[in-house]
């Protein structure tokens, strides 16, 4: 186990992005800040002296582990046991610090591939969202693993266009790092087990923090248009063959109502009161194809999305 370190230096993290980017003041132990790569690669940690005294976001020795400090965390403050787990709470603060500064911007709870193997990346972001447990991020890094480039395992920025412009809504990168609960499933690909071992910065154990190739994890700020919506139910035994698919993964019809309550209780909006949030919901679900997306192997799903 790493023991705390005694003190905290002071530092910018810092993002690029629309509108000059982000920064925020921190106050961090080095064996803490050492993991950010980790868990924010594409920010940037800089020390900064002049910082001292004006962090809004702060992390502490206590006993053997620490307190991340901030006030979009629950209560204002988050007990971590060991040093990426603090970490790993610092970038979750950052983002919704990054969002909170956005009032255009509302933080989704989801997962979001760019499905498009071609060299002008047109194919636009696929969104899935779905229950905890219901394998977002392993058939996010399944797509991944087939050479489609990440732009969140677990959270991304959307922001929806004027409607007299009938752009729909854009997808923001927001610099998170991809995460892979161990172990594997037994039905994993070949493909996401190479990956898995090959880019592996850290073994959490029960979570493994990846560091992938810049090919495949979009950098933060980075954006597309979002093309459709699709909520994951992994089962463990799905009936109605998909061509090719040996039955392991179908899309079904999702009824409006559906598609609001997976959406309300996984969007973030710190300057929208409930019902603003409501609507945008609603809003949202307008403007993209929304399907279900039920499967029994993640390989399996990838396929079917892949094929449209």
């Amino acid at each position: 186990m790493t023991v705390p370190g005694p003190s905290t230096d002071s530092c910018r993290l810092c993002a690029a992005g629309p509108g000059g980017g982000f920064e925020i003041a921190a106050a961090l132990p080095a064996e803490v800040a050492a993991l950010l790569g980790l868990c924010l690669p594409g920010w940037r940690c800089e020390a900064d002296a002049a910082a001292s005294g004006r962090e809004t976001l702060s992390v502490v020795g206590q006993g053997e582990g620490y307190a991340v400090r901030h006030d979009l965390l629950e209560n204002g403050c988050f007990e971590a046991g060991t040093a990426i787990e603090a970490a790993n709470a610092v970038a979750g603060a950052a983002t919704g610090a990054w969002v909170r500064s956005r009032p255009d911007w509302v933080q989704l709870h989801a997962a979001a591939v760019e499905l498009d193997g071609g060299p002008d990346r047109t194919g636009g972001l696929t969104l899935l969202l779905g229950a905890s447990g219901a394998g977002k991020s392993t058939l996010a890094l399944e797509c991944a693993a087939a050479g489609h480039r990440l732009f969140g395992d677990d959270r991304i920025a959307v922001r929806l266009d004027d409607c007299a412009s009938g752009a729909g809504a854009v997808g923001t990168a927001l610099g998170v790092g991809a995460k892979l609960r161990l172990p594997l499933p037994a039905h994993s690909s070949a493909p996401l087990r190479r990956l898995a071992a090959s880019s592996t910065g850290f073994d959490g154990g029960s979570v493994a923090f990846l560091e992938l190739p810049p090919a495949l994890l979009a950098q933060p700020g980075c954006s597309a248009p979002l093309r459709r919506l699709l909520l994951v139910e992994r089962s463990g035994d799905i009936d109605g063959a998909v061509a090719g698919l040996g039955g392991e993964a179908r899309l079904e019809p999702v009824e409006a109502p559906a598609v609001l309550r997976a959406l309300l209780p996984n969007a973030l909006a710190p300057g929208l009161a409930p019902g603003g949030l409501l609507d945008w919901c609603r809003r949202l679900a307008g403007r993209l194809p929304c399907r279900r997306l039920r499967y029994r192997e993640a390989a399996a799903a990838r396929r079917l999305i892949e094929a449209g």
